[in-house]
């Protein structure tokens, strides 16, 4: 048996009936969540000039403008197979898109810092991580 998917349940009269769900109360996705906290923070004047987010929010193209809108910076993690171009040396921008893949093959391991970003069920967990400006190959 398939499953429908989170919005298809949360929007189901008679599960919401059943799961005593009020009426004003709709589904929002992870990225929706993330920006309504974001722009409460920024109306309520919370300091901080950067929304650090993994690839979930960094793949999101309504993430990236409205975080941009409200004034801020946003290092986000990004697939591989997203088409980049980096800003290169004396400020300006490559000409020729890559994916993050060929980027992160061409800086070399050198460029990479082992970073713990949290603990986990038992272990803390790490990854490799290098920080580049860049733009998406299909962004203005």
């Amino acid at each position: 048996m398939s499953r429908s998917p989170r919005w298809e349940c949360a929007n189901d009269p008679s599960r919401r009936r059943e799961a005593q769900i009020p009426d004003g109360i709709q589904f929002k996705s992870k990225v929706d969540l993330a920006l309504d906290a974001i722009e409460r923070a920024a109306a309520d004047n919370v300091p901080g000039q950067l929304v650090l987010a993994d690839a979930v929010y960094g793949r999101s193209a309504k993430f990236r403008d409205t975080v941009r809108l409200l004034g801020f910076d946003y290092p986000v993690g990004v697939d591989s197979t997203t088409m980049v171009v980096a800003l290169g040396p004396g400020g300006r921008w490559n000409r020729t898109p890559m994916t993050a893949d060929e980027l992160a093959r061409k800086l070399g391991k050198k460029a990479f810092r082992r970073i713990t970003w949290r603990e986990g069920t038992g272990k803390k967990l790490a990854s490799r991580f290098a920080l580049r400006r860049v733009r998406l190959a299909n962004d203005d």
